[in-house]
């Protein structure tokens, strides 16, 4: 009966370190913080921060700051309009700092619209453009019907 006893006892605490083992096998998931500045060093406000391979992002506040939990041992991708989309690797760092650099030939591409971005080469349609001199011009006091 004490064998039975302690070898039910072994049995219950070899389960137990069991259940325990795949706690140590997951990824470490940590705290990422950064900022994201251009070539002149003034913060990027509303850049994209993606965890590479993983629908898991953010985008910089008004500072160009981020905060985000990932893996340790991941890589960022950071992107911005006009900007060379850059990838950074974690490697268990808590704080990243990261500089775009200006992308002319992107910009002459992107066409914004009332509804997203777009490449020049994928645009559908009409567009048209509107400076605000020639909406002063017309003798209405409501700018939707200016438009018209």
């Amino acid at each position: 009966m004490i064998n039975t006893h302690k070898l039910r006892n072994q049995a219950v605490l070899f389960f137990i370190l069991l259940l325990w083992v795949p706690f140590g096998i997951t990824a470490q998931i940590m705290t990422v913080q950064g900022t994201v500045m251009d070539e002149k060093n003034e913060p990027v406000i509303g850049a994209s921060v993606l965890e590479t391979g993983t629908t898991n992002g953010t985008v910089t506040d008004f500072d160009g700051k981020f905060t985000l939990q990932a893996d340790a041992n991941a890589h960022l991708t950071i992107s911005y309009v006009g900007f060379t989309t850059q990838s950074v690797a974690i490697k268990g760092r808590k704080m990243i700092h990261v500089k775009l650099a200006e992308s002319t030939q992107l910009l002459e591409e992107t066409v914004v619209i009332g509804y997203g971005v777009m490449k020049k080469s994928d645009m559908t349609g009409a567009i048209s453009s509107v400076n605000a001199d020639e909406l002063a011009k017309r003798p209405t006091t409501n700018p939707v019907e200016a438009l018209q």
